[in-house]
């Protein structure tokens, strides 16, 4: 037996019943702990991230899934939802019961996908399965509407008209690749393959996915991906692209180094250039050259609500890599001031919408605080192996003399002629004083 230990009328027994019942729950739950930290991947962002900037972060035109569905300024674009399942059904010759009965089929999987959902769905499965419906044919005729056009639409439809379409898309495409705006493609499977038109594969969703995102965008993906923001974030770091092979400075686990900006690094003799890479994190360093490689990147009003939603994603979901944190991290120190943003752009590695070179340096400056540093950062070797380089006095003095003398056509005459009066007068001196020393 113990003695009853009391503290300003607090029992220690009315604790420890309460706790070892909590421990005894948790002692259940963590058979199933890793499995059930896989199943999400739509997830609500940080207040932290959040309170920096509001507006990356919320839909301003449409919403997709549970999490801004009670929005005040986007239940107007309801109707449109529903219109686009009334042609979707339309075209498939089908009634509504056999779409509904194959997303009850996934309803757990569907919620599952979904951090933290809100109980009331979990209660009302009726009006999830409502939104994932609704949700699901708008994005089906939406991605279509760049293969198939808009037949099936009034002339002067307000959303998915030919005239209309354009002006509407960007804004659509921003909120589809918002963080908590996400939709599983896995709805989309469901859709098209009761729909049976002949292209239900994961291949194809996936390809539609990104000709809606941009023409350009390509990523080599077994299998369907979770969600568009997902596959976007693949196809700006898996594109098809040459592999280069590098020697590579093994990287520090414990220890980030940090590098100088791009200015000083072109004072140290580093050199940069475009590649053709359609991958972010697709960047080379050559010691033996002072090579830097950088993928284009175009900066656009969008670019930094695209950054944040994947950098968020990095930074929640586990298991898929830190790049685009990484490539966000490398290009905060080489751009301080709008000098480097000029310089990069001057070598096309910037495609600058944004207008001024100041409005890129304070985007790119922005988006770090939002990031944290990673000790496995993957392009720790780049940095070190910069770092190593910038260093070294030797690169220093070649590329002074390079930049004080070889990068004006004039100088280099000036330098020549320089060069030439110099010697002739050492062979005019060394002519002279053999000549006086034979002759004697």
């Amino acid at each position: 037996m113990y003695r009853r230990c009391t503290w300003r009328g607090f029992h220690l027994n009315s604790l420890i019943g309460p706790l070892i019942l909590m421990l005894l729950q948790m002692r259940v739950d963590i058979r199933g702990e890793e499995a059930a930290w896989k199943k999400p991947s739509i997830y609500r962002v940080t207040r932290f991230a959040r309170s920096h900037n509001e507006k990356a972060f919320t839909p301003q035109v449409i919403s997709f899934g549970p999490f801004h569905y009670d929005a005040e300024h986007l239940k107007a674009n309801e109707i449109h939802k529903r219109r686009a399942l009334v042609h979707f059904l339309h075209r498939a010759q089908k009634s509504l019961r056999p779409f509904v009965r194959k997303l009850r089929c996934i309803l757990e999987r569907l919620q599952d996908s979904y951090q933290d959902l809100d109980k009331k769905w979990k209660d009302n499965p009726h009006e999830f399965l409502k939104i994932m419906l609704l949700d699901g044919c708008f994005m089906i005729e939406v991605l279509r509407l760049k293969e198939e056009g808009s037949e099936d639409y009034a002339t002067n439809d307000p959303v998915f008209s030919s005239q209309m379409m354009p002006l509407r898309m960007p804004y659509i495409k921003r909120d589809m690749l918002l963080l908590e705006n996400q939709l599983p493609l896995l709805v989309l499977k469901a859709l098209l393959e009761v729909e049976d038109r002949g292209q239900t594969g994961e291949q194809y969703i996936n390809k539609l996915v990104l000709k809606f995102c941009g023409e350009h965008l390509k990523a080599t993906l077994q299998g369907l991906a979770r969600h568009p923001l997902e596959l976007y974030r693949m196809s700006l770091l898996h594109g098809c692209y040459e592999e280069k092979i590098v020697e590579c400075v093994p990287s520090s686990i414990c220890e980030t180094k940090v590098i100088e900006n791009a200015v000083e690094l072109r004072e140290s003799g580093v050199r940069f250039r475009s590649n053709n890479s359609t991958s972010l994190s697709d960047i080379k360093f050559y010691p033996d050259t002072g090579w830097l490689e950088l993928p284009v990147i175009p900066v656009h009003d969008g670019t930094k609500h695209l950054l944040l939603n994947m950098l968020a994603y990095e930074q929640i979901h586990v298991g898929i890599g830190n790049e685009i944190t990484a490539y966000i991290m490398f290009m905060d120190s080489l751009i301080d001031t709008g000098d480097d943003v000029k310089l990069l752009q001057k070598k096309k590695i910037i495609c600058n919408s944004l207008g001024s070179h100041k409005a890129v340096a304070d985007l790119f400056n922005s988006l770090a605080k939002e990031a944290a540093h990673n000790p496995k950062d993957v392009l720790n070797d780049v940095r070190s192996q910069l770092s190593e380089y910038y260093e070294k006095r030797t690169n220093k003095w070649r590329a002074n003399l390079r930049h004080q003398y070889f990068h004006n056509p004039w100088k280099v005459l000036s330098l020549v002629a320089a060069f030439l009066v110099i010697l002739f007068t050492f062979l005019q001196t060394l002519y002279s004083a053999l000549t006086f020393h034979l002759g004697k």
